[in-house]
């Protein structure tokens, strides 16, 4: 019934209950009652105020926006002023139905916490919402004691009351900050007591001997190469160079053994969908019980895994794969600072190991030579923190040992991808689709001496290599790209130049390679009948934690970037332009820090399609370099200011 009241109210675009009970020509409403509202209730459909039933397509979704006294919807790419906003008691952020000017429906409230600034001269106080414009009444501020000013973190609840409830005060330092932010994207790194008890109940015996449907992968040399301060190891790998033919092992940890489907556990994990990182700490997907101890490759330790054996020839030809399951012990834990330095100041770590990375050197060089990927240069940053503030901001840097890993893994996931496509069987892909359009005009600085059609893969991986180290082209190339996302169908990946492409190698911190690992075990090897599984659900789910995860990442990053500038104001950089809007343009210091130059600080004239600016007679493009000052940093808003200065 449901796919059919659909039917017609799309059809008839608004209908009454009394008409639509007509048309479906039902006498006992009852069904039809309960199909409605699971339908309203799932917004599938909504009722207008003269409780007609009305189809989404009458109407348009949009996110508010509140400046100042004025409510707007950016529809089209162009600002739509609302009559009603008052009535809904709007927040910045909401998601609404949005049609002739009015709101017809709030869909989702995205602000559930608040940040105040509040003072309290004896019977005198006073509040600032920092976060949101508007006032709020609080509900417990009396459980409060404070004197002079303090921030405060508050949750809503109530968006029509505009009641607020303290949830705790906050001090000046950036763990203050950041809680906030663990808040705001409703991240907690504890778990609930009845997952524990699962883990104690899983079977923790990882021997040869318990675990006889194994292959035995004990004497190979298998290391794992990671960060300093890595816990949790997915990956090991293993290179034997066998007459002309290179032999690369890659052994991924067998997670899905243990995450057993639809346990409490399980559950947990799809909800939480990835492991979050910010500085040193880990948000894991996982407890820590399994992703730092019984999942992880730790050294000298036996752990089940699925090993991935693929054999290339001398030109890096792929002549032969398998997939097994099997027992391994991590011969090693090394990091990438050893290794990088074993292959840039020869520094020994151990004469057989040494002899295999080095020919894993030799591989993965023919490899990346055989299979250019479009490499973006993206910039992370790497902080160390002293007294509650950021002191040291540098710029990570991927040395030899970080590109051979990403190659292996690369290749690892292409073979498990090809191996579920050419078998029918389920899985989660990882598909990025070609560009649909890049502005050559846009681009005109770099494209001035070269002759390339940008529609052009290998075109777009010239320009790359030509301008390789230049931030302002990487980020408008990387912002021109589609987005990787996660699908039940196989699309391929265009920056890698995959036909077939999946997520395996990090089941611990990521869902959608937990459910490759799954499906592995069911269909390829046990061979169980495929029964019906909502694929489309599973990989939406994983794109919408890896969006939130990508999103938390970047506020602590851009956070603890105003930290670290902080006592800098009014002092003078270096700058590119990296991004030109009609409201101004963004910069990027030679550390990787981006900003923005408002016209309101400036006055330049800016031309948005064209992709210049002009100021004091001068033309800057995109790449173009400037000095700027230091005007504003924002820690609340996370955002930095600067002012040209010529």
């Amino acid at each position: 019934m449901r796919e059919r009241i659909i039917e017609i109210i799309e059809s008839r675009l608004r209908v009454s209950f009394k008409e639509l009970a007509i048309l479906l020509n039902v006498d006992d409403t009852k069904e039809l009652h309960q199909c409605l509202d699971g339908l309203l209730a799932e917004n599938m459909i909504i009722d207008d105020e003269e409780g007609r039933l009305c189809s989404l397509s009458c109407f348009e979704r949009g996110v508010v926006h509140h400046y100042r006294d004025h409510y707007y919807v950016y529809l089209n790419n162009e600002r739509h002023y609302l009559d009603n906003g008052a009535e809904f008691y709007l927040m910045d952020k909401d998601e609404v139905l949005y049609g002739n000017h009015q709101i017809i429906k709030v869909l989702k409230r995205n602000t559930k916490f608040l940040i105040f600034e509040l003072y309290r001269k004896g019977k005198k106080f006073a509040a600032e919402c920092l976060t949101q414009q508007g006032h709020y009444y609080f509900t417990n501020l009396d459980d409060f004691r404070f004197k002079g000013k303090c921030k405060a973190l508050a949750e809503i609840v109530s968006y029509r009351n505009k009641e607020v409830k303290i949830l705790k005060l906050l001090d000046d330092t950036l763990e203050s900050d950041i809680d906030y932010l663990l808040y705001t994207n409703f991240l907690k790194l504890e778990f609930k007591k009845d997952i524990y008890r699962e883990i104690e109940e899983l079977d923790w015996d990882t021997s040869l001997e318990h675990n006889s449907d194994y292959l035995d992968y004990t004497n190979y040399p298998l290391v794992t190469i990671d960060g300093e301060s890595a816990k949790d190891f997915d990956d090991a790998i293993c290179i034997i160079k066998e007459k002309d033919n290179y032999k690369l092992l890659v052994a991924i940890a067998d997670v899905s053994s243990y995450v057993i489907e639809k346990s409490k556990l399980d559950n947990e994990a799809f909800k939480r969908g990835t492991s979050v990182y910010y500085l040193d700490k880990v948000i894991p997907m996982l407890p820590f019980a399994l992703s730092s101890d019984l999942c992880s490759l730790k050294e000298d330790c036996l752990r089940k895994t699925l090993v991935v054996e693929m054999v290339y020839d001398g030109e890096a030809n792929l002549i032969n794969t398998k997939i097994n399951k099997g027992i391994i012990k991590n011969h090693k834990r090394l990091t990438y600072t050893q290794v990088n330095n074993l292959f840039e100041n020869n520094e020994n770590i151990d004469i057989k190991i040494d002899e295999m990375l080095k020919k894993g050197l030799e591989l993965s060089r023919l490899l990346q030579k055989k299979y250019p990927s479009l490499s973006f240069k993206t910039r992370e940053h790497y902080f160390e923190i002293y007294e509650g503030h950021v002191f040291k901001l540098e710029l990570r840097k991927d040395g030899l040992a970080e590109n051979m890993i990403e190659s292996f893994m690369i290749e690892a996931n292409c073979a498990v991808a090809s191996l579920m496509s050419k078998n029918n069987l389920p899985a989660i892909y990882r598909n990025h689709q070609e560009p649909k359009y890049i502005d050559k005009e846009y681009l005109h600085y770099y494209l001035e001496d070269l002759d390339i059609e940008l529609d052009r893969r290998e075109s777009l991986f010239a320009l790359l290599k030509e301008h390789e180290d230049d931030y302002a082209l990487n980020n408008y190339l990387l912002r021109s790209m589609a987005r990787a996302r996660y699908s039940p169908d196989n699309l391929g990946h265009y920056a890698l130049g995959k036909a077939y492409y999946c997520h395996f190698t990090s089941p611990i911190r990521r869902y959608p390679d937990l459910l490759v690992h799954r499906y592995l075990h069911q269909y390829y090897f046990n061979k169980a009948k495929i029964n019906k599984i909502d694929l489309e659900y599973q990989a939406q789910q994983c794109n919408l934690r890896e969006e939130a995860a990508v999103k938390f990442e970047r506020e602590v990053d851009a956070l603890l970037c105003c930290d670290y500038y902080e006592p800098y104001l009014n002092q003078i950089f270096e700058a590119v332009v990296c991004s030109i809007k009609d409201f101004g343009i963004f910069v990027c210091l030679d550390d990787g820090v981006e900003g923005m130059i408002s016209t309101r600080h400036n006055n330049f004239y800016t031309d948005e399609d064209e992709g210049y600016f002009e100021y004091q007679n001068q033309i800057f493009n995109i790449g173009s370099r400037l000095k700027v000052r230091l005007i504003e940093v924002d820690r609340i808003k996370r955002e930095i200011s600067f002012k040209i200065k010529l």
